[in-house]
């Protein structure tokens, strides 16, 4: 249904439901639950903060862009802290 309609924004409340009742006929709150417990799509940072009910095949590309564009203030409050990026992936590796 995302895939048709296009993504929609969400704050993790009720307007995703109503956004994908208004767009797609037939759609339920029990289905788009179900759809969100089957993985089949989720919800994801994208760009500016903002947070989509997305497609799970576009998980990767939204974590990706996500990290991308928040590299620099992670660096930076890193910085802060006396830590750096490399110690994070060492320590998480």
């Amino acid at each position: 249904m995302l895939d048709a309609t296009g993504w929609v924004r969400t704050l993790g409340g009720i307007e995703g439901y109503i956004a994908l009742h208004n767009r797609v006929a037939g759609v339920t709150r029990a289905g788009v639950d179900a759809a969100l417990a089957a993985g089949t799509i989720r919800v994801m940072p994208a760009v500016r903060g903002c947070i989509y009910l997305v497609p799970d095949r576009m998980t990767g590309v939204l974590l990706r862009l996500a990290g991308h564009l928040s590299r620099t203030r992670v660096n930076n409050e890193l910085a802060k802290l006396g830590c750096s990026p490399q110690e994070i992936q060492a320590r998480a590796g």
